[in-house]
């Protein structure tokens, strides 16, 4: 009986280890399929790779990729050249290289560009569009800048001829974007000036020489053919200026001495001073 059972146990030895053996076979093989795979998907992801880098560089060799022309439209007060050299454009460059975006935020930060479009096209063509902003008055902040109807100043351009009214009395400041700008109290005035004139008559700013805001609120005027300077309070702008319109065609009906300053500080009171 007791050889039996020694029997019973070296068989169920043996088998345990041919179970072990079994289970390290299964393992090998799985394993080295793994390892199979893994090296095959590497070797495919090594050709893939070597395959779009061959491709990429043959497609940047392409002339047609190169830039020949740069179209600039859209500009007025900026020459086509100042517009390319801050852009950084220049004949030669591969398109791939050219961001759209980039080349926009850069025009984009001259104080005289509003909005910019940028486009490339085959062959080797690139598109800037701008924008630039409409001047509604000359601005003296120690210079004269053009602003327009967002207080922002920029240059006046080489040769300039206008005839913006100049605005004085007003101050600007520097934003965290790094464009020079009215004060938003200096914008508020003039933007409530120039609706004050549309409503009177959009034709005045046609006859204004010179605008001066003074720290009181009082408004003086320089009217081109006048010599009169006229002086108004700050209230009620339309009224006052509807009130200098019917005033000038009087005085223009009478005879006297030349017109030196006219006051409209008080309602309904007109003071007109002349030359003796």
């Amino acid at each position: 009986m007791g050889r039996r059972l020694g029997a019973n146990r070296r068989s169920a030895r043996r088998q345990r280890r041919w179970a072990a053996y079994a289970r390290v076979r299964r393992n090998g093989r799985r394993y080295a399929g793994a390892c199979a795979l893994f090296l095959a998907i590497v070797l495919a992801g090594t050709c893939v790779s070597q395959g779009i880098r061959l491709a990429t560089q043959s497609i940047r060799a392409s002339k047609r990729l190169l830039v020949s022309a740069i179209d600039v439209t859209g500009n007025r007060a900026l020459g086509r050249e100042e517009i390319v050299k801050a852009a950084g454009l220049q004949p030669g460059a591969n398109l791939l290289d050219i961001h759209p975006s980039r080349v926009r935020d850069v025009l984009r930060k001259l104080p005289a560009v509003e909005r910019v479009t940028v486009r490339r096209s085959l062959p080797g063509r690139l598109s800037v569009r701008v924008v630039e902003r409409a001047p509604v008055a000359l601005v003296n902040v120690g210079r004269v800048y053009q602003v327009d109807d967002d207080g922002v100043l920029f240059d006046l351009g080489r040769g300039a001829i206008t005839a913006l009214p100049v605005v004085t009395g007003l101050r600007d400041t520097v934003g965290a974007d790094g464009v020079r700008r009215l004060s938003a109290a200096g914008q508020r005035r003039l933007r409530a000036f120039r609706e004050a004139m549309g409503q009177s008559d959009p034709d005045w700013a046609q006859h204004l020489s010179q605008v001066e805001f003074s720290g009181n609120g009082t408004i003086r005027l320089t009217l081109d053919g006048h010599e009169a300077v006229v002086e108004m309070d700050g209230g009620d702008v339309t009224t006052r200026l509807n009130q200098l319109r019917r005033l000038l065609e009087v005085l223009a009906e009478e005879e006297g001495g030349a017109v030196r300053g006219i006051s409209l500080c008080r309602n309904n009171v007109a003071y007109v001073r002349r030359a003796k």
